[in-house]
């Protein structure tokens, strides 16, 4: 069976908001769509867009939609969800365990990158060839780090400075 998934990562005035359409056929998953909205975006029209992404990728086959709940997150949820859709919405900590209640997680972005790097490098998840700014997510893919705090121990993770990550967590998500 082929079904989809819509990963959403949020940002409107410093970092783009970004879309990532992955297809899971079987026990492959396959980037499909990559789209970045400008900066100062309104979230109205995101929400249009998603929207829209949504009908057209649920001609293909059931669409599981994720969305950054982070920040202004839960608004975009709320208004999505008002349009008939069904978004997860994930919360992305810097903890270390997942948290569920509803249609809402707490995910640790470690979680997120692992698994998305464990995929990349097994090769269950392909990107599709001819894809728009399939060039920018590999960009961001090697500018992407982990640091470690001197002080605390404590993981962060994320791109390099002055870098953008937001098709990784697109894509992550």
């Amino acid at each position: 069976m082929v079904d989809y998934f819509i990963g959403v990562d949020l940002g409107q005035k410093r970092d783009y908001t970004a879309v990532a359409i992955v297809e899971r056929n079987g026990n492959g998953l396959y980037l499909r769509h990559l789209e970045q909205f400008n900066l100062n975006t309104s979230y109205q029209a995101v929400a249009d867009r998603i929207q829209q992404l949504n009908r057209m990728t649920m001609a293909h086959g059931p669409v599981t939609l994720i969305v950054d709940a982070t920040g202004v997150g839960l608004g975009v949820l709320d208004d999505l969800e008002s349009r008939g859709l069904k978004p997860i919405g994930i919360t992305i900590t810097s903890g270390r365990a997942i948290s569920t209640a509803g249609n809402l997680s707490r995910v640790p972005k470690r979680e997120l990158v692992v698994k998305l790097l464990t995929d990349l490098e097994s090769g269950r998840l392909e990107i599709a060839s001819g894809i728009p700014d399939s060039e920018k997510l590999i960009e961001e893919l090697l500018g992407f780090r982990v640091q470690i705090s001197r002080r605390t121990g404590q993981e962060s993770f994320g791109a390099e400075s002055r870098k953008h990550d937001d098709f990784v967590l697109a894509l992550a998500l």
